[in-house]
């Protein structure tokens, strides 16, 4: 949490932002679970078990959940927001909850104080996943969270950012040759998905065929209609998909 300076000054408002914050903490936990739903890794929420299609709409119906405890709230107040990676979430995926977090509360226009810290479970293979805690507390006591600056706000020349035209690759390759390569592998990854996902869920939450299947067959589709003539350009395109699907 982030106290404001009157309540870090004074004990008594710092007793009574510690007291609100236990009256009004509302948490929910989320952990994978190595069964399937459908084609697609699944989750165990509060609410119960699903599909795990992404991280965005995961992370809504988690936020949905503990925020609906919140509704009564009046007055001006700041949403203490703190999630909890459990087990052992990639630095990563721990990018990715505090991205969402963040996205889903500015889109909702919540002031909020966003904090995280690891949880582990009792076991070294106890189920990956996060936990999320939220406390509305009265905005004198908890300050919220600056938004960042945009950097396209403030005017640039026209020379610093204009876009650079990309040159081709100084080397051609065989459209054929490349394409043959790239399919045999992707099919091959794709075949192999059933096993990947076995060895997952013995060291980790059981996505990680899925992950790769998914993205070969992504490649599969992107490469379809391109020219690999110029592999580095479609290469990088294909990178440039991936990153936004």
């Amino acid at each position: 949490m982030h106290a404001t300076e009157t309540a870090r000054t004074s004990i008594h408002q710092t007793v009574e932002l510690l007291k609100l914050f236990m009256k009004t903490a509302v948490t929910t936990r989320s952990e994978f679970h190595p069964a399937k739903k459908g084609e697609n890794a699944s989750i165990v929420h509060e609410v119960g078990h699903a599909e795990f299609e992404t991280a965005t709409k995961a992370l809504e119906k988690d936020l949905t959940h503990v925020l609906r405890a919140q509704a009564s709230q009046t007055g001006s107040v700041t949403y203490s927001v703190h999630y909890s990676d459990i087990n052992g979430l990639s630095q990563l995926e721990n990018y990715i909850l505090a991205h969402e977090i963040s996205n889903y509360l500015d889109a909702q226009n919540i002031p909020y104080r966003l904090s995280s810290s690891p949880l582990l479970g009792p076991t070294p293979l106890s189920a990956r996943g996060w936990a999320i805690s939220i406390s509305a507390l009265p905005t004198p006591l908890l300050a919220p969270q600056p938004k960042p600056p945009n950097p396209l706000s403030h005017p640039t020349s026209s020379s610093s950012t204009a876009a650079k035209p990309v040159s081709p690759t100084a080397t051609a390759f065989d459209d054929a040759l490349v394409r043959a390569r790239i399919t045999r592998g992707c099919a091959a990854l794709i075949a192999a998905e059933p096993a990947i996902t076995r060895y997952d869920t013995i060291v980790g939450d059981g996505d990680c065929g899925l992950t790769l299947r998914d993205g070969a067959a992504k490649t599969l589709s992107f490469i379809a209609d391109a020219d690999l003539g110029d592999v580095a350009g479609v290469l990088g395109a294909l990178v440039a998909e991936l990153e936004t699907d």
